[in-house]
């Protein structure tokens, strides 16, 4: 899976032209969309078996969303629902259903907008710097990546990648500055 992310970070590189000043945020519009494409279109396609038994969960899910496209069922339905039974005890395992389960397509929309600011401050900095983001993307096509029912370790993941954001966006710390550790040099008082 990490290779893969290298391997789309590159691409995305390309895609946006090299080095020069290209279209960040077309590229991180494209990224974005098809990531949460890819996620529906897994979750909309699943039989019972696929992806490790994945697919039950999802049919399950996807069958209580349907009624609730635009603005989702609600999160605090996902558990009342698993109490009486309509929903697997397991959580979504994927993110873009989580997505449009709490959200709707509001929700997944709202996403993919976020994902896309992100790659395109990103992408300004360096190819590799898109990774964490597409990281993101990949691993919401089968697992649930962040859950906010629980403090885990992968909510910490993402919150460091939201506060990696501003520093992205501005060009990253500078050399010689403050807050890349540099040293001010001492004056002498008299």
């Amino acid at each position: 899976m990490v290779l893969l992310v290298l391997a789309l970070a590159r691409a995305l590189q390309e895609l946006r032209g090299g080095r020069g000043p290209s279209r960040p945020l077309l590229t991180g519009v494209v990224a974005a969309t098809a990531g949460s494409a890819a996620g529906l279109w897994l979750v909309a396609t699943a039989a019972p078996t696929d992806w490790s038994n994945r697919g039950l969960v999802w049919l399950r899910a996807r069958d209580v969303v349907s009624d609730h496209l635009l603005v989702g069922a609600g999160l605090s339905q996902w558990s009342a629902l698993q109490d009486v039974g309509v929903l697997s005890t397991h959580f979504t395992h994927s993110l873009y259903l989580y997505l449009l389960f709490a959200g709707g397509a509001v929700g997944v929309g709202l996403f993919s907008f976020t994902a896309a600011s992100l790659l395109r401050a990103h992408l300004g900095a360096g190819w590799w710097t898109t990774a964490p983001v597409l990281l993101l993307l990949v691993a919401g096509l089968f697992e649930s990546v962040w859950n906010p029912m629980t403090v885990d370790a992968t909510t910490w993941a993402v919150v460091a990648l939201l506060a990696a954001v501003p520093a992205a966006a501005a060009g990253g710390p500078r050399r010689g500055s403050a807050d890349v550790g540099s040293a001010a040099p001492a004056t002498a008082k008299a």
